[in-house]
This record gives structure tokens, sequence and C-alpha cells, in this order.
């Protein structure tokens, strides 16, 4: 019998982390436009592991409530998605300094606004987070104590 305490994780790591990069993306293009690297370098990396806490915590989830009934088998796979999603740029990223691959990437990737791809994917993550953060809070009513 799983315990309900990884919902409320998951709830927490889902509601409040996809508020965060909800609005990160407001403080990057602040300090994008006042110049202050320092701050643009900070807000990137709390992006970065907000995106390693969401996939974390989705996967260890998915694995923790597979074949139980109280929680959504969409609610899971919504939470994975959304870590999934987060972590593949950057993975993309470290494969584009493989020297085979870097040309295939810069070629795949000229002539696009680094801000706006960025903007989209931290976005998309944030509403799929808070999605299935709010779907595991409607699957805590059907935990007993």
């Amino acid at each position: 019998m799983q315990s309900k305490k990884w919902a409320i994780w998951c709830v927490f790591v889902g509601i409040v982390g996809g508020a965060f990069l909800m609005i990160s993306p407001v403080g990057l293009l602040a300090a994008g436009i006042g110049a202050n690297g320092q701050m643009f370098d900070s807000i990137l990396i709390l992006i970065l592991c907000t995106y390693l806490a969401i996939f974390c915590v989705a996967l260890k989830s998915k694995l923790y409530y597979k074949g139980d009934d109280r929680v959504s088998k969409f609610v899971t796979n919504t939470f994975l998605i959304a870590g999934t999603i987060g972590y593949a740029p950057i993975f993309i990223w470290f494969i584009g300094y493989i020297p085979f691959l870097y040309d295939l990437f810069s070629a795949v990737f000229s002539g696009q606004d680094a801000f706006s791809l960025l903007f989209l994917v931290v976005e998309f993550v944030a509403f799929l987070s808070i999605v299935s953060g709010i779907g595991y809070a409607v699957s805590l009513k059907n935990f007993r104590k």
C-alpha cells in the first residue's frame, strides 16, 4: 500500500515548480535587458534545478504509483512528460559538443532566436507541471490515512 506522502511531494513540486517556471522568463528578460549577467546565470541555474526536481520527482512517482488505481496514469504520464521535455534541450545542448554532431545541430538551429525557443519550452513545461500537480492534488482524496 503506497502512502500519500509522495503524492503530496508531487503536488508541491508540480505546482510550485510550475509557477516558478511560469514567471522565470520575465526574470531572464529583465536580466537580459539590464545586461546583468550574474542575475541571468542565477535564474538559468534555478530553472535547470527546477527541471531536475520535476524530472526526478516525476520519474520516482511514475515508478512508485505504477499499478496503483488511486493515482491516474494520465497524471503520472503528464508529469513525466513535463520533466522529460524540460531536460530535452539540455541533453541536446550537451550532445552538440560532440564534434561530428556540432555541424548538424548548428544547421538545424540556425536562424532561430534562442530566447524564443527557451521561452516556449519553459512555458510548456510549466503548464504541464501545474496541470499534473493539480491532478495529484485531486488524487489525494483517494488516499486514506
